[in-house]
């Protein structure tokens, strides 16, 4: 995954879903502040969650995909400063230990008032300066 493509502090939205990209997440996605929506799933990336990755996107980050990587390790108690956070994919990766307690209080994983929920589609609709931006993920559900 190249370091310039996270260059973009304005950038809100990321879709590189299956794409065979390969390597681990670059310091460079700290500079993605503004970042709403990452979908990284279905490639080939690498390594451990880094430990710095629930700061810079404290503020914005509703929608976090990394399903189906090659992620290892133990998933950061810094996931649990994604106030924002309503959908979490972290399926078919390499994960051990156990998920942080700190994520059972993320609430708007029950509740955003970004989400609209549709069959199988989330959409999710932002105003920035003026502009408002559409954006949509599709969503698997799992039943036991």
């Amino acid at each position: 995954l190249p370091d310039s493509i996270f260059m973009l502090p304005e950038l809100r939205a990321l879709h590189v879903r299956n794409n065979s990209l390969s390597g681990e997440l670059p310091l460079s996605l700290k500079n993605c502040t503004s970042l709403i929506t990452l979908d990284l799933s279905y490639n080939y990336l690498t390594g451990q969650l880094p430990h710095w990755i629930g700061n810079p996107l404290n503020g914005t980050l509703v929608i976090l995909n990394l399903q189906s990587n090659h992620f290892i390790g133990s998933l950061p108690s810094s996931l649990c400063q994604l106030s924002k956070l309503s959908i979490l994919d972290l399926s078919s990766n390499h994960f051990v230990g156990y998920i942080p307690k700190c994520i059972y209080n993320l609430t708007a994983m029950v509740h955003s008032p970004y989400l609209r929920w549709t069959r199988q589609i989330v959409d999710i609709t932002w105003n920035s300066s003026g502009y408002w931006y559409y954006d949509a993920e599709w969503i698997m559900w799992k039943r036991k």
